[in-house]
């Protein structure tokens, strides 16, 4: 059975990547995407890791990368560069697959999915993975088959009728050999994420993350510091217009008159003060976001890391940080969730919280005594080992795929 995923990684994300590489877009393509997924920026080439140890003739695809779609479409077509649209079709044309997967469903339109399927008049399986909520986006809907770690987004689709299957996320232990493993603690309490104002994304997350820092410091790795400086530059525009305006009004010059004047005073009216979603608290332990193996090596530095979801995940244990945490063997400190204990047994294998102060006071309690941490995070990381790398749901996928095609 031939299977191919298609991945899509974040344009900033790539050329970070690439500006640490001065010859990495020279490579050919196999060795340059070698390069790429050493990373380890989400599992980009996993199931062509180990879905061949259950028969699957598998392929991962990175799609959108302008250095790897030049590099394939230059050995394989003879041209320099094409449209990244373009470089797909005629790579799964090339690889022929009888399952398509999605990494990320949300990640393609709808419109693109059924491109996608056109290509490949043979195919007997499109389906994806999603862990966000994308209930009312159409592309959802235009897979075949919908794999989630979200247990309630399962639950509600196939009430729908649409094949739906709960996957959890995992670790690759391949990360292991990559990264500094000796046990240097830089840094006692980090915590990694955006903080994104609304119930349904960051609001707790935000609550909790101030209530431990009025406590403890603590390192905040998140793109939060670009979405402030972007607030204050175009608060400092508006203000700035909303200034000459008032100036030009008071000395009688027309400012009404000016080339944009009109639209850029009445924008600039009442300028109001940015709005960040967190306190300046929360600003000061602002530092620059870390992907893939920088991710991971912050992760692993750390005494302690804490999660908080996204309101979307609703009371269900969702997100990846559970995993990669634990992957690396740091002591998770996450908020309590119904299936919690389905994943890891708090107190011993991870640390949980059922409200902020409770979670600054347990951490307290874990600063104060560091080797009961060590051994939680000891735990915690052979339970993931051993229960929920990539390796353990690879007979999820393959007793679904034998379902799903079956029924078709």
């Amino acid at each position: 059975m031939k299977f191919v995923k298609i991945a899509r990684r974040p344009a900033f994300y790539s050329r970070q990547l690439y500006a640490k590489s001065s010859d990495a877009a020279l490579l050919p393509y196999s060795e340059q995407k070698d390069w790429y997924c050493s990373d380890f920026f989400g599992p980009v080439d996993t199931w062509e890791t180990y879905l061949p140890e259950a028969g699957y003739d598998a392929t991962d695809i990175i799609n959108g990368v302008p250095e790897l779609d030049a590099a394939w479409y230059r050995e394989n077509e003879g041209a320099y560069l094409s449209e990244p649209m373009a470089v797909l079709a005629a790579q799964l044309k090339s690889l022929r697959p009888d399952i398509l997967f999605l990494e990320a469903i949300e990640s393609f339109t709808n419109v693109e999915i059924e491109v996608i399927r056109s290509w490949l008049p043979d195919l007997k399986l499109l389906a994806g993975m999603t862990g966000t909520d994308i209930r009312t986006n159409p592309a959802l809907y235009a897979v075949d088959a919908v794999f989630t770690c979200m247990p309630q987004l399962v639950e509600e689709l196939k009430n729908q009728g649409k094949p739906a299957y709960y996957l959890p996320h995992s670790f690759d232990p391949r990360v292991l050999k990559k990264i500094d493993v000796k046990r240097e603690i830089d840094e006692d309490i980090v915590f990694l994420g955006n903080i994104i104002p609304g119930a349904h994304l960051h609001d707790y997350r935000r609550e909790v993350l101030e209530t431990i820092a009025n406590f403890q410091p603590c390192t905040i790795y998140s793109d939060q510091n670009t979405i402030f400086l972007i607030e204050l530059l175009a608060y400092s525009i508006r203000f700035s217009g909303w200034s000459a305006a008032k100036l030009m009004d008071k000395i009688g010059i027309p400012f009404d008159h000016l080339p944009g004047g009109r639209k850029l005073k009445a924008a600039a009216a009442k300028p109001d003060k940015p709005s960040f979603g967190f306190s300046s608290i929360l600003a000061k332990l602002m530092a620059p976001s870390v992907y893939g193996l920088g991710m991971y090596q912050a992760l692993r530095n750390s005494r302690l890391t804490v999660n908080v979801h996204a309101g979307l995940a609703d009371n269900y244990a969702a997100n990846m940080r559970l995993f990669e945490s634990t992957g690396v063997g740091t002591c998770l400190v996450t908020d309590r969730k119904d299936n919690l204990r389905s994943l890891f047994e708090p107190d011993k294998e991870i640390v949980d919280f059922g409200s902020a102060d409770e979670a600054a006071e347990k951490i307290e309690w874990l600063l104060d005594n560091p080797s009961m941490a060590d051994e939680i995070a000891i735990n915690g990381q052979k339970r993931t080992l051993s229960d929920h790398s990539f390796r353990n749901r690879v007979p999820i996928l393959t007793q679904a795929f034998n379902e799903l095609l079956a029924a078709a």
